[in-house]
């Protein structure tokens, strides 16, 4: 019985043949079942393919306005080397870390049990600094609103976060990975 039904789905042929209404109706239904599954397996991997393809056309178009754009500008060299390998590793697949803003979910909390949620993320990471550590001692209450005020951002490398001379708008506690900076004269 097995034999017969992997011959349905194959070319291969097989000497027993329904013989009544009841086998007939049930090798007909194996060979519709066959090949809805068979077209529904395909028509998966097609759109996988074609929806990698799209994405990897978009990621060279993308590409080839960049470098269009630096040749027509007259670029040098090197700015522009620096320019696509910036972007190409922007592109790279990277899981970043996953942020309470990034949760629809969380956005419909009521307020009282996000700003808790806030204060038992944030409060542990400022803590680590002398003067926000003593600023819970001494005003809790600005030390919630601090904690209310903590966004959270995925810098990606090469990125940048601040350039000398630009006035500071923010403070930056780094959670995970490295930063360096350099005094460029």
């Amino acid at each position: 019985s097995f034999h017969w039904s992997i011959t349905q789905f194959t070319p291969a042929s097989m000497e027993i043949t329904p013989t009544n209404a009841i086998e007939r109706f049930y090798a007909v239904s194996l060979i519709y079942l066959g090949v809805v599954v068979f077209s529904t397996v395909l028509g998966s991997i097609t759109s996988t393919i074609n929806q990698l393809r799209q994405k990897s056309m978009e990621r060279r178009g993308v590409e080839s306005l960049v470098q269009r754009y630096i040749v027509e500008r007259r670029l040098s060299l090197g700015l522009g080397n620096s320019i696509m390998s910036t972007l190409r590793r922007r592109g790279q697949v990277q899981k970043p870390k996953l942020h309470g803003t990034g949760i629809p979910p969380l956005k419909t909390l009521p307020i009282s049990i996000r700003r808790q949620l806030k204060e038992e993320v944030f409060s542990p990471l400022i803590m680590v600094h002398p003067l926000f550590a003593q600023l819970k001692i001494q005003d809790y209450g600005l030390h919630l609103s601090i904690c209310h005020t903590i966004t959270e951002e995925s810098i990606t490398h090469g990125e940048e976060i601040f350039n000398s001379g630009t006035p500071v708008e923010s403070m930056y506690f780094i959670t995970g990975g490295e930063a360096s900076y350099e005094l460029l004269s």
